[in-house]
Formats: C-alpha cells, structure tokens, sequence
C-alpha cells in the first residue's frame, strides 16, 4: 500500500516597509436613514506594497460629514485609554494600534443623503470611504 502525501498548507512571513497609506473600507456603503443603523468601517496601516504593517503605533484624525456621526472607536490596545464615545459625533481621533483600528458609524434619523469618512495622519495622504443613508 502506497502513502500519499499532500499539502495542507502553505505559510509565508515577510518584513513589511514603513507605513505609506492609510486604507479605509465600509462592511456597507448604504445604511438606512432611520437613526440606528450602523456601518463597521476599518482602518489598515499598509505599506507601499499594500502589505498591512502589524507593528504600528499610529495617531490618526477622523472626520465624518453628511448625514453620519461617529459612534465609536476602537483600536484594540487593553493599554489605550482613549474613550470610546468621540466627545463630537463629526470629528475623533485614535491611534492606530498592530495597523488596524475600528470606526462605528451611525445614520442620522431621517437624514437622507451621502457622506464621507476621512482619515488623516501626518504620516500619510488622507483617505476617506462615502457612505449613503437611504
């Protein structure tokens, strides 16, 4: 009887270069105008090959306009104590933490129309994700 052997798996680490752009993706790019309808927006510290870079430490400034306000934020660092509830819904800042952070966007009740996320840091261009409230 003859042994097959096949692979599983495959892995592949690699050194990132310094951070050069900040991504900003939406799980949805539409919610609802109704006042609790929510958009998970993720922000990832990548570098010039869009490879993310897992050990940055990053300050970054976040501005919604339209009809969205901001949540929450989060970054994931138990030693970040940062709040979580930004003291304005239209403007928060956090700091990237292992490249990623989270942004928690709200839609405004019975506020139809576009908005815009923007995130800037000194480090690298702005970038920013539009959202529609419907």
């Amino acid at each position: 009887m003859a042994i097959q052997i096949f692979l599983l798996a495959t892995a592949k680490q690699m050194t990132t270069g310094a951070v050069a752009t900040l991504e900003v993706t939406a799980d949805r790019s539409e919610i609802a105008a109704d006042g609790s309808d929510l958009s998970y927006l993720t922000i990832r510290a990548l570098d010039k090959d869009g490879h993310l870079v897992p050990r940055t430490r990053l300050p970054v400034a976040i501005t919604a306009t339209g009809p969205l306000d901001i949540l929450g934020i989060c970054n994931g660092d138990p030693t970040d104590h940062t709040p979580m509830k930004p003291a304005e819904p239209a403007k928060a800042s956090i700091q990237v933490f292992n490249g990623l952070a989270q942004i928690v966007i709200r839609s405004r009740r019975h506020q139809a129309g576009s908005g815009s996320v923007r995130v800037t840091s000194t480090q690298t261009k702005p970038s920013k994700v539009n959202i529609t409230t419907l």
